[in-house]
């Protein structure tokens, strides 16, 4: 990571996906935790709030910290959450003062941290001025109705 200097990261989860190359939850985070660290001084860090080994990773922030989740506390909110077969997964989405509902495309509940943490991802990138190309768009309408 010495090389890169990203100005984003986003960290969502500290699972066992990495069981075979780090033994366990700790050494995993360790390992991302550098994700968070080597960001620039103007860089953001997308944090989720509802993964504690995530969200400790704030404390190693140079610059601005934005979290998610399901979390009271979270920046970026997700409530209301439903999945119920056959229908898609759906939430009320908040940040600051902005509520709006967000229907996917996608099965499943435990899809709820990844949905939330686009959401945030693109928050930031909208806030930065960038607009989606048309490549970009039309891959979100595939998965956000």
């Amino acid at each position: 990571m010495a090389l890169l200097r990203p100005h984003i990261s986003v960290v969502t989860t500290i699972g066992q996906d990495h069981y075979k190359s780090f033994r366990g939850a700790e050494a995993a985070a360790v390992e991302k935790r550098q994700l968070v660290s080597s960001l620039r001084e103007d860089g953001i860090a997308i944090l989720n709030k509802d993964d504690p080994l995530v969200i400790a990773m704030a404390e190693v922030c140079r610059g601005t910290v934005l979290t998610y989740g399901l979390d009271v506390a979270a920046d970026v909110r997700g409530k209301v959450v439903e999945s119920r077969w056959p229908d898609c997964l759906s939430m009320m989405v908040s940040y600051q003062s902005e509520e709006t509902l967000v229907r996917t495309r996608l099965l499943g509940a435990h899809l709820t941290t990844p949905v939330l943490a686009a959401c945030a991802t693109a928050g930031v990138w909208h806030s930065a001025g960038c607009c989606c190309n048309s490549r970009v768009s039309a891959g979100l309408r595939s998965y956000v109705e």
